[in-house]
């Protein structure tokens, strides 16, 4: 699965963007033949090339339609993607979340994307930004490379350094932005937990194996008590250790208690 870090950078919307950007830059459009302040100021300093490749590509600005625009005069990287969010066509429930999905499709295997979203407030930017961390979701664990490079051979190491996707995020408040993103991620990384949870071949993860995972939520503040046969034997739990007797692998419950709040709640 691809691991992506995130940096945040602080630069007002009329400040232009750094000189030089590697991978693509992403922009913003509310509409078809309207920009957000980055791609305002990209397009002026194309000379309008921006908005005139746009109309001849027949974007709309529909809420995750993203076009690819190469070598654009003027533009801080060779590959910028104009990402469409006209608030109007929003129509998920979690619309910002499902737009970062969309971007992950256009972003692809790049290794490096520069997002400025100048113009979304932090919370709406923390949650694109946990919908691409979603939408790059891949569970690749057992898979083997079917067509190796010449430097390969036949299959994947299993110890082979996953694809990192660097992302920068460029706000008008990079601090708020940091904060927002620090709650969406951590509801995104539990999210991605339980896919791979899902996606564990049952060879692999038993109630032992999963028990130990639910030990590992410790370390973020829970506590995990897990009982094993003869702890739930002397509760008389009868009937999860009849069902656990038809396995070779032994029953495993995990108790997990969350006191978040303050000491008087």
């Amino acid at each position: 699965m691809p691991q992506l870090t995130f940096a945040f950078t602080q630069r007002e919307a009329s400040s232009p963007l750094p000189e030089s950007i590697s991978g693509p830059l992403v922009v913003l459009a509310p509409k078809g033949d309207s920009l957000y302040p980055a791609a305002t100021a990209l397009d002026t300093g194309s000379n309008g090339a921006v908005l005139r490749a746009l109309k001849a590509a027949g974007f709309k600005g529909s809420w995750g339609e993203a076009k690819h625009l190469y070598a654009l005069e003027g533009a801080a990287s060779d590959h910028v993607i104009v990402l469409g969010c006209d608030p109007d066509k929003a129509k998920d429930p979690e619309p910002y979340l499902m737009l970062g999905g969309k971007l992950a499709a256009a972003l692809g295997k790049t290794k490096e994307a520069t997002l400025a979203l100048h113009g979304f407030n932090a919370a709406a930017a923390a949650s694109l930004l946990a919908g691409l961390k979603l939408g790059a979701y891949r569970f690749d664990r057992y898979k083997t490379n079917p067509e190796p490079s010449d430097d390969e051979e036949g299959e994947k190491p299993e110890d082979e350094t996953p694809q990192t996707i660097a992302v920068t995020a460029i706000s008008e408040d990079a601090g708020a932005l940091e904060a927002a993103f620090a709650d969406a991620d951590a509801i995104a990384s539990g999210t991605l937990l339980a896919r791979d949870l899902v996606n564990e071949p049952p060879n692999t993860l038993g109630p032992v194996e999963f028990a130990g995972v639910a030990e590992a939520l410790g370390d973020l503040g829970a506590k995990v008590t897990v009982l094993d046969d003869v702890a739930m034997a002397d509760l008389g739990m009868n009937a999860l250790l009849g069902v656990a007797q038809g396995s070779e692998r032994p029953a495993r419950l995990a108790i997990m208690e969350w006191s978040g709040g303050a000491p008087d709640e």
